[in-house]
């Protein structure tokens, strides 16, 4: 049996379609895994205590170093206080830097508050080399400075590929038992890696993005899929070959008039994998006897000039790249919805023509027709 591990889309990708997840849905994994940081014992068990107000506020940091057809860095920095991610502002202003271990720096600017990003390019004299390690290095207003550990890059020896499969499954709505038409989408599984004398160790992300026609003409929109999960895979501790199960997925009549799947593979260092697997087993605790107890999910961020918030969150250093499965309306079994029939669009489709990550330009990558 092949294992089956859950995932989690992070933000934008370089080399592949845009993340529409928005910054409240971004820190999401760190909200479970903080709040079940907070359990010193099961999980079913209530405890009350106080804390003084100033010890109740934190700081989260999200942090990327992306490279793929182009090589980005994303950082979001978020305020935290009682300990709630319901309860967040961005960040005062900060000096962003992203530094390699050849000693090679660049400044990140932000592009709006508590959003800092910058594409890298040759003219930035930046070396993105495989094997090399990068860090963040943050100078807040207050005068304390944060830096994150060295991770290093390390990419896929091969590109995976996509295959889709029909199946059917089974729904419950109204106390009735249905049968719908799905696809299972799997991907290629690669162990050979970059790094030396070890295999490949990764996470995906799966968006999809489907056509839509209707009187003001097509419109395309992307969403992400499964993003309460977190899909990794370790090729040093697991032994398999051959395919990965991503997800399963119905294709309602609105969807499809032209569909995509779209997968992000992402490479991970060792830690960054650490990571991720440690968030997975967090966000998914049952609450069983027999399970480890729950404590804080890690950080590799840490004070090099004062302290005065609490650090959570994560840099990692990737390698990213995308590839795209096609089902078409004839194997969608696409059917107009009633809405779209010639009577004019009812404002339940006119609402869902105008839903957010809509738009009408055809994505350059659209090959299918």
């Amino acid at each position: 049996m092949k294992p089956s591990y859950p995932t989690f889309l992070m933000p934008d990708d370089a080399n592949g379609p845009k993340s529409i997840l928005g910054h409240q849905a971004k820190w999401i994994y760190l909200a479970i895994s903080l709040a079940i940081s907070l359990c010193f014992a099961s999980c079913l068990q209530t405890i009350d205590f106080e804390v003084e107000k100033d010890k109740l506020e934190g700081i989260a940091i999200d942090a990327v170093l992306n490279v793929g057809r182009d090589a980005s860095v994303d950082v979001t920095l978020a305020q935290l206080f009682n300990f709630s991610f319901e309860s967040t502002r961005p960040l005062e202003e900060a000096q962003v830097t992203l530094e390699n271990t050849i000693g090679q720096s660049i400044e990140i600017p932000a592009s709006v508050i508590g959003s800092y990003s910058r594409k890298i390019t040759d003219g930035d004299a930046f070396e993105l080399k495989d094997g090399m390690g990068f860090r963040i290095l943050l100078a807040m207003q207050d005068g304390s400075k944060i830096q994150s550990d060295f991770d290093y890059l390390w990419s896929a020896a091969s590109t995976p590929s996509l295959r889709k499969n029909p199946i059917e499954v089974f729904i419950t709505r109204r106390d009735q038992v249905l049968t719908r038409d799905a696809f299972e989408f799997f991907t290629s599984l690669h162990i050979e890696s970059t790094e030396p004398n070890a295999n490949g160790r990764y996470r995906w992300d799966v968006l999809e993005t489907f056509r839509v026609f209707n009187a003001d003409g097509e419109c395309y929109f992307t969403n992400p899929l499964d993003v309460n999960n977190v899909k990794v895979f370790d090729a040093n501790s697991i032994s398999a070959t051959g395919e990965y199960r991503l997800l399963s997925r119905v294709i309602n009549p609105f969807r499809a008039e032209g569909y995509y799947i779209q997968v992000i593979r992402r490479s991970l260092s060792q830690e960054a994998y650490s990571y991720w697997s440690e968030v997975d087993r967090t966000i998914t605790r049952m609450g069983g006897q027999f399970e480890e107890a729950p404590g804080r999910v890690r950080t590799n961020f840490s004070y090099v000039e004062g302290q005065s918030r609490d650090l959570f969150g994560f840099f990692y250093a990737t390698h990213s790249d995308t590839t795209r499965i096609y089902v078409s309306p004839e194997e969608a079994k696409f059917v107009p919805p009633t809405c779209l029939s010639g009577q004019g669009i009812s404002s339940f489709c006119q609402g869902y023509n105008n839903q957010n990550g809509g738009t009408k330009l055809k994505p350059s990558w659209w090959d299918a027709d």
